[in-house]
């Protein structure tokens, strides 16, 4: 629990360290605060539309962080609950989120079908969200939205399930702590339970408010898109470790919301069945899966694409290489810009390493790694805040230097 006059604090100290984009481009701060705000006005926008089926007696915040892993609730001390959200997150998802409503669509009997023919540019705006969401924790590039496809409408719901679910947790009254009674894999199980019967509660609280609007399934649409953002994080992460050990993976979590449908559209009083419309949005994203899979080149490596574009001119341009990091470390999150950026400058090093004896003829590893050490040396310059983030580049550089992979 935080105290109400600590809280702006709290909130101050989870937002990440952005010394290194202030002192690579100072200007990109002004651009992201602009952005931060306009999401979190949008998100207050949602939470407001689901007090009205909450209890009255408690009230809810929303801010946006940077260090949870999807969202999380906090207590105030004067009653109010606060509820955190990623901003990273909420990036990928709405990008996820219009890609995949792309190729869904009622035919005229009102059922849900899917386009299984994934166009080559659908396939690399994909590819390019999900190779900058592993390089730098979030998106840089947004897909552009297409007039009177579902996108918009399932984003709103996705986030209304977000918070919904943590909304839920705290109605429950779940905290982490164990019942002694049960043996400890009885407890993990009962612990794991709890979040598949608040994604439940939280579909059926979403269906709640929009059962009396046009395409009420729009609730399991946008339950479904969160978790299934989600899964592709886990599965295109290597060596993907949750932050939350007792959370079940989220595609089984996506296999029970879809499979609850009817049973949940029945409790809320509908007549008939859902229009299958979810299980379309399903189909579509394997789809995509299986394109990735199948050409492993349409994932994005946006940091060594930048690189190659600042040493193609066979000398090393340092302007344009620290102007476009210190937006990446404004946008994405920076201890994981700076993992990258470290493992990148390992790599050229090694590479500077083989020109030495010949193996290559570009001397590309040479003029990567002149990029990296002046940008290290201006972060080192720039004060304390800075200097953690070049330390955190230069442990990733010695990490890949030392590992044993090619």
């Amino acid at each position: 629990m935080i105290r109400r006059i600590e809280l702006r604090e709290y909130v101050k100290g989870r937002q990440q360290n952005y010394a290194a984009a202030r002192a690579l481009l100072p200007q990109a701060m002004e651009k992201l605060n602009f952005e931060r705000a306009k999401v979190a006005e949008n998100i207050e926008a949602v939470l407001s539309s689901l007090v009205p089926f909450l209890p009255s007696e408690v009230s809810y915040e929303v801010c946006l962080v940077d260090d949870c892993d999807v969202a999380e609730t906090i207590s105030v001390d004067d009653g109010a609950q606060l509820i955190v959200v990623n901003r990273h997150f909420i990036a990928f998802l709405r990008n996820f989120i219009e890609l995949i409503a792309r190729g869904i669509r009622l035919d005229d009997g009102g059922r849900g079908v899917v386009n299984y023919e994934i166009p080559e540019d659908e396939r690399r705006i994909f590819g390019v969200g999900i190779g900058e969401y592993l390089n730098f924790g979030s998106p840089l590039i947004s897909p552009s939205r297409q007039s009177g496809d579902l996108g918009p409408d399932i984003f709103i719901a996705a986030i209304e399930f977000i918070l919904s679910h943590e909304i839920v947790h705290r109605i429950e009254g779940d905290d982490e702590g164990f019942d002694l009674e049960l043996d400890g894999f009885q407890d993990f199980c009962r612990i794991r339970g709890r979040e598949y019967r608040c994604d439940r509660r939280a579909v059926a609280l979403v269906l709640e408010r929009r059962k009396g609007l046009d395409m009420p399934e729009t609730a399991f649409l946008g339950a479904v898109g969160a978790l299934m953002a989600v899964s592709w994080i886990q599965q295109f992460t290597p060596g993907y470790i949750p932050e939350s050990w007792h959370h079940p993976g989220s595609d089984s979590r996506v296999l029970r919301v879809h499979l609850e449908e009817p049973l949940l559209w029945k409790a809320a009083g509908l007549d008939g069945q859902p229009n299958g419309i979810t299980g379309a949005a399903i189909r579509r994203a394997f789809r995509f899966m299986a394109a990735l899979e199948a050409e492993p080149k349409l994932i994005a490596s946006p940091l060594n694409h930048l690189i190659s574009s600042c040493i193609a001119t066979g000398s090393p341009d340092h302007d344009t290489f620290e102007a476009r990091i210190g937006e990446i470390f404004a946008r994405g999150r920076a201890k994981h810009v700076a993992q990258s950026l470290g493992a990148m400058w390992g790599s050229s090093e090694r590479m500077e390493e083989e020109e030495r004896i010949g193996n290559f003829e570009f001397p590309q590893g040479q003029l990567s790694c002149a990029l990296f050490s002046r940008m290290y040396k201006r972060l080192l310059a720039a004060g304390p805040a800075a200097g953690e983030l070049a330390a955190e580049i230069y442990r990733a550089k010695e990490r890949r230097l030392n590992s044993q992979e090619p």
